[in-house]
């Protein structure tokens, strides 16, 4: 291809690109994570939950808040101060943890949802969800040695052993019932 065959740029789709780049530029990228302290723990130990929020754009963004709706109540027990919280306004560059303790109630594997932030980013409001978190592995209370648990091991270990014993008993009962004598042989 020689010189004289390209074509002169377009100045307006140009303008149209800068002006595109301009406006996501100044928007604003705000980054919104929930993480926990540990993946595992027990019933009644309570477990630190983060929020960190990031703003990564060059604007700034006002009126953030985070409702904590992904905390299943059922499972976790967390003060009530923790559910909504509010703040003022969020520079370029700043960030924002904020840590509470959460205390699960039951054992098994427990999931928790996202959060849900809103913020205004100057024109409108906007809506992030925060990461989930799959599974956090949550043990009973109780130890192996603990009361009920060896009554358990007990009731299992006497089960057990009639089950073996009963048979061998009623064996040998029926046993000797039989004569093991013998009769002499007559020629």
């Amino acid at each position: 291809m020689s010189i004289s065959q390209l074509k002169p740029l377009d100045t307006t789709k140009m303008f149209g690109l800068s002006l595109l780049l301009t406006q996501i530029k100044s928007a604003p990228f705000i980054v919104f994570d929930k993480k926990l302290s540990s993946v595992s723990g027990k019933v009644g130990e309570p477990i630190n939950c983060y929020y960190v929020i990031i703003n990564q754009g060059d604007s700034t963004v006002t009126d953030l808040s985070i409702v904590e709706n992904g905390i299943p109540s059922e499972a976790w027990s967390f003060s009530g101060d923790s559910s909504i919280l509010s703040w003022k306004s969020l520079k370029p560059g700043e960030n924002i943890t904020h840590i509470f303790p959460i205390t699960p109630t039951k054992s098994g594997n427990l999931q928790i949802m996202p959060s849900t932030m809103i913020y205004y980013d100057g024109n409108e409001k906007q809506k992030h969800l925060s990461s989930m978190i799959p599974f956090i592995e949550i043990k009973g209370s109780r130890s192996i040695g603990a009361r009920a648990n060896l009554q358990g091991y007990c009731l299992f270990i006497v089960a057990a052993a009639s089950s073996v014993l009963v048979p061998l008993l009623l064996w040998w009962v029926s046993r000797k019932g039989v004569s093991t004598t013998t009769k002499p042989k007559t020629n």
